[in-house]
């Protein structure tokens, strides 16, 4: 797929690149996803009933896309938790979904509040929709993984939740200094999981 956009060319030093590692960690899709499904499950009275959807939001959301993502990267030679070329992102983008569609199913049989599932169900539908487009284009999950969340914890918490999509920013730009992602890759990523989570959002909640 033809991009109007490429590759930072520039230089950074290391100070900032570090910075840029550790944001990039920071902001993965995964650990923005568990806070904010830890954040959200708090409004659950019973502490063993939010304990066990903590659970099911950990094994869904970061046990099994940071496992597929670790193995797979670490099988094609990368050396962080990330799996770099498009090309070798299939498998573990559909392992992941899986694991939202179960994670959102049982999450929904257990009477989970009605944000949580769905926010479940908007990572699945999101990143199945990556992994269609993963086939022809490096759309960036990054960014993609900012949107969802945040709109979660907007729809919840008001104002307060809204500063999540703080992290948008810090996440574009780290890709981009790591040479990851060209700037269509970014706002399509974020535009992407704005759009799908909004949908479900609105045809769910």
């Amino acid at each position: 797929m033809r991009d109007p956009t490429s590759l930072f060319a520039g230089e950074v030093s290391p100070g900032t690149k570090k910075f840029a590692d550790m944001v990039s960690m920071i902001t993965q899709p995964p650990f923005l996803a568990i806070a904010a499904f830890i954040l959200l499950n708090l409004q659950v009275g019973d502490i063993v009933d939010q304990l066990l959807l903590d659970v099911v939001c950990i094994v869904s959301a970061l046990v099994i896309p940071v496992g597929v993502t670790y193995y797979f990267g670490k099988k094609h030679g990368n050396e962080e938790l990330d799996v770099e070329r498009r090309e070798d992102r299939f498998p573990p983008l559909i392992l992941g979904t899986l694991g939202y569609v179960v994670g959102a199913i049982v999450l929904y049989l257990m009477d989970a509040p009605s944000i949580v599932w769905v926010l479940m169900a908007c990572y699945a539908v999101v990143t199945a929709a990556i992994t269609v487009i993963t086939l022809y284009w490096k759309i960036s999950i990054h960014a993609c993984g900012c949107v969802g969340p945040s709109m979660a914890l907007t729809l919840q918490f008001g104002t307060i939740g809204a500063l999540y999509f703080l992290f948008l920013p810090f996440a574009v730009w780290s890709r981009y200094v790591k040479r990851k992602h060209t700037p269509a890759q970014l706002v399509c990523g974020a535009l992407l999981g704005a759009i799908l989570s909004g949908i479900v959002f609105a045809l769910l909640l």
